[in-house]
């Protein structure tokens, strides 16, 4: 399963992050959208008044609950962009799609704050980062609510009606990081001038690639950083102007490597098996 989902990752940058299917997120829209809705039945216009939906809004709070925390990392700085994730007990031990069905997400903003919003009362486990692979700009160990190291260990979160709770202060753990310089060729050995890179990590078969992006190496020479204690599939990509369409070329083999603090590579050599073709340079 791992193998064909690395096989059918897009191969340019920035993959579209799969939270943004959930009900929060749909939530999430739906308190951003104007107050006035509008349909049409019987060949009129009808209008619900922003008062209706305010109390529709008030009645649906007094339904729900809501928690929200912070997430530091280990000198106390906030972490941006950290990806945390919510799911109901009922579910947690439940088959892998129903996990994901019920799986909610938020993202740290600039301070570190996330918040889940109308949640339905009940119990509910959290995590930072247990979903998606550490990265060379984000090299944090997973962490469970309230502080554990692993999922097992994890406490449940009471949600109640009608109350928005703080949870405890989340610190994450830094990994070690290891910057690795690339090289890119084609099949003669002549650098390619733009290609991208696409680093997954198996012990997260629900990502594509890590950090859902394929960072660009230019004119065949770059670094990638990336952290210590785990094993990597890599390859590179470029992709070929064929005219009417785009002609993806990935290196070959996919390469192997183990990053630990026993064997760190100095350097990585992708070889694109075919001749040098025109870069497809994107009009954006």
């Amino acid at each position: 399963m791992r193998t064909r989902i690395f096989h059918q990752m897009l191969p340019i940058a920035i993959l579209i992050v799969a939270g943004l299917a959930t009900a929060q997120f749909r939530r999430i829209l739906q308190r951003h959208e104007g107050t006035d809705k509008f349909g049409h039945q019987d060949g009129f216009f009808m209008t619900k008044h922003s008062n209706d939906a305010e109390q529709e809004e008030e009645a649906e709070s007094k339904e729900t609950g809501a928690i929200y925390g912070k997430i530091l990392d280990d000198s106390g700085q906030p972490v941006y962009v950290m990806q945390v994730v919510l799911i109901p007990v009922a579910k947690a031990k439940g088959g892998e799609e129903e996990r994901w069905q019920a799986t909610l997400m938020d993202w740290t903003n600039k301070d570190g704050i996330y918040e889940f919003s109308r949640l339905p009362a009940g119990e509910y486990f959290l995590s930072a980062g247990a979903d998606s692979a550490p990265t060379g700009r984000h090299p944090f160990a997973a962490i469970y609510y309230p502080g554990a190291s692993k999922e097992k260990f994890s406490e449940p979160i009471r949600v109640v009606s009608s109350m928005r709770v703080e949870l405890r202060t989340l610190r994450l753990q830094r990994l070690q990081t290891a910057s690795i310089k690339i090289h890119v060729r084609w099949q003669d050995g002549t650098p390619v001038k733009w290609s991208n890179l696409l680093f997954y990590n198996p012990r997260f078969p629900q990502q594509g690639v890590i950090g859902d992006e394929a960072p660009g190496v230019k004119d065949g020479e770059g670094e990638f950083t990336a952290p210590i204690g785990f094993e990597y599939y890599a390859r590179a990509v470029v992709n070929c102007d064929a005219g009417s369409k785009i002609a993806s070329v990935e290196s070959r083999p996919v390469q192997k490597i183990r990053i630990d603090r026993g064997h760190i590579p100095e350097d990585l050599t992708f070889v694109i098996p075919s001749e040098a073709c025109k870069i497809w340079i994107s009009s954006k």
